[in-house]
């Protein structure tokens, strides 16, 4: 399981090396979608933003379409 709530900043091809080297079979990666990367805001050290980026995380979930992708293909 990877939890990248930085995943829009940083390059795929590292994690996918990441996960060649541990020889994961399945890999669930939890990253946020568009509209808590929209409520976070540029800068995520803005803790004024965490609320709000927090409430717009849970949406997806209550709607039962949260985006949760698993399997053997690290995508």
């Amino acid at each position: 399981m990877v939890i990248d709530p930085r995943a829009h900043l940083v390059p795929r091809e590292l994690l996918h090396h990441q996960i060649a080297i541990a020889a994961a079979h399945t890999v669930l990666t939890v990253e946020p979608d568009p509209a808590s990367l929209h409520a976070f805001g540029p800068d995520l050290n803005d803790r004024t933003a965490w609320v709000p980026a927090h409430r717009e995380g849970r949406h997806p979930g209550r709607r039962g379409r949260g985006g949760v992708k698993a399997g053997s293909d690290p995508a």
